[in-house]
C-alpha cells in the first residue's frame, strides 16, 4: 500500500473520531505542550485550596451564586491578576450588567478588556467557542447571568478547549431554589458555589461581606475557604 493511501484512510478515521467525540479527541503529539498555568483570585486562603492549579487553564470553571454574595467580587480580582500576568482578558456580557467602575475599582485595567455583549444567549456560546480557539488569550468570561447553559452547551465547550487554551469562567446567577445536587452533576472541571453568610458594619455602613467559598462533587459540597471580602478593594482575612 502507498503512504498517500495510507494517510488518506488514516484522516478519514481521525475526521470520523473528532466529528462523533470533539476536535480535541485525538491530536498530533506535538500539540502536547505543557498545560498554561491556572489563575489565581488573590484570596490567600482559598488560593492554597486550589493549589497547584488553581483556576485551571484550559478548562471551564463554573462559578455559582446569588446576587450580592461576593461572587463578582471574587472575578472581577482574578481577571486583575490575570492582567497583571499580562494576559489578554475578555468579557461576554450576554445580560449587559458588567460593573465598569467597580472592576476598574478591584484592580482591572478597563482600557484592556475586551467587552463583548452579544444579542441572544446562542450567540454568546457561539462567540465564546470561536474565542477559545485563539491562543493569546489567558481568560474568557462568559457571564450568562441568570441562565444556566445547558450540560450540552458546556460540552461543547469543553470540547473547544485545548491545554493550551484559556481559562474559561462561566458565570451563573442561581434561583432561591436549587438543587445542588443537579449542578454537581454538571461537566466544567471545577464548580464553585459561592455564598454570603453575612454582612460586615462598620457603624451604620456595610462595607463588606463574609463569604464561603464550596467546590461541588458528585454528590457532596466540598468547604473550601472562608473569607471577608471588603468593598474597598483591600485585603481579606480569615474569620
Amino acid at each position: 500500500m502507498h503512504h498517500t493511501d495510507a494517510d488518506a484512510r488514516l484522516q478519514l478515521l481521525l475526521t470520523a473520531v473528532q466529528s462523533r467525540w470533539g476536535t480535541g479527541a485525538v491530536q498530533p503529539l506535538a500539540r502536547l505542550q505543557p498545560a498554561k498555568p491556572g489563575l489565581r483570585t488573590g484570596f490567600p486562603d482559598l488560593d492554597a485550596r486550589l493549589t497547584p492549579s488553581g483556576i485551571p487553564a484550559g478548562a471551564v470553571t463554573l462559578l455559582l451564586s446569588v446576587p450580592t454574595s461576593g461572587m463578582m467580587t471574587l472575578v472581577y480580582r482574578t481577571l486583575a491578576l490575570a492582567q497583571g500576568g499580562q494576559a489578554s482578558v475578555l468579557y461576554i456580557d450576554q445580560e449587559g450588567t458588567f460593573d465598569a467602575p467597580y472592576a476598574a475599582s478591584m484592580g482591572i485595567h478597563l482600557e484592556r478588556l475586551f467587552l463583548i455583549r452579544p444579542e441572544t444567549p446562542l450567540e454568546a456560546l457561539d462567540l465564546a467557542r470561536d474565542l477559545l480557539q485563539t491562543e493569546p488569550i489567558g481568560a474568557l468570561v462568559l457571564d450568562a447571568g441568570h441562565r444556566l447553559p445547558s450540560s450540552a452547551a458546556l460540552r461543547r465547550l469543553n470540547g473547544a478547549l485545548t491545554r493550551r487554551g484559556p481559562a474559561l469562567l462561566v458565570l451563573n446567577w442561581l434561583p432561591p431554589a436549587r438543587s445542588l445536587a443537579h449542578l454537581s452533576q454538571l461537566p466544567a472541571r471545577l464548580k464553585l458555589l459561592v455564598e454570603r453568610l453575612g454582612w460586615l458594619r462598620q457603624g451604620e455602613d456595610i462595607i463588606g461581606c463574609r463569604v464561603r467559598v464550596q467546590r461541588l462533587n458528585p454528590g457532596q459540597a466540598e468547604p473550601l475557604a472562608t473569607f471577608d471580602i471588603r468593598f474597598d478593594g483591600r485585603g481579606e482575612r480569615e474569620p
